[in-house]
């Protein structure tokens, strides 16, 4: 007798809390509800079509590379050189070295759910293409 209210109270605070996230437009907290409820625990080793570390990074770096084709082989000569030449002032300026926990720090601190840019990429492209998941503070 006592399960069946369990049951129906336990989808019932699901239900909440997943309505709850969405009215407060917390996405992070949206997601975690949806895969405490959902997810087997496993992510996906084939994405796009691909298998295996080596051919989705080959992958990720194709679709990223055809985001990016210069329209005018002039122009793109002429931006090339204009950053290659603050780029050259700049490395001799900044010697510092950036490091994986300052760029885990930097994708931490960056909004999930926001809609890509003109490359296509979310923040949820590039948290679930690295080897080592990142997780928000």
């Amino acid at each position: 007798m006592a399960i069946r209210p369990k049951a129906v109270s336990s989808a019932n605070d699901f239900s909440n809390a997943l309505n709850n996230a969405l009215l407060n437009k917390d996405m992070d907290n949206f997601w975690k509800t949806w895969r405490s409820k959902f997810s087997k625990g496993h992510t996906s080793s084939v994405i796009d079509g691909c298998c295996g570390d080596k051919a989705i990074a080959d992958r990720f770096a194709q679709v990223f590379q055809s985001v990016y084709i210069h329209n005018s082989e002039t122009r793109h000569r002429e931006l090339r050189a204009d950053f290659l030449s603050h780029f050259n002032v700049y490395h001799e300026i900044c010697s510092e070295v950036i490091t994986v926990e300052q760029i885990e720090d930097g994708l931490r601190s960056l909004k999930r759910g926001k809609a890509a840019c003109l490359d296509g990429l979310t923040l949820e492209h590039i948290i679930h293409c690295v080897p080592k998941k990142v997780t928000p503070k």
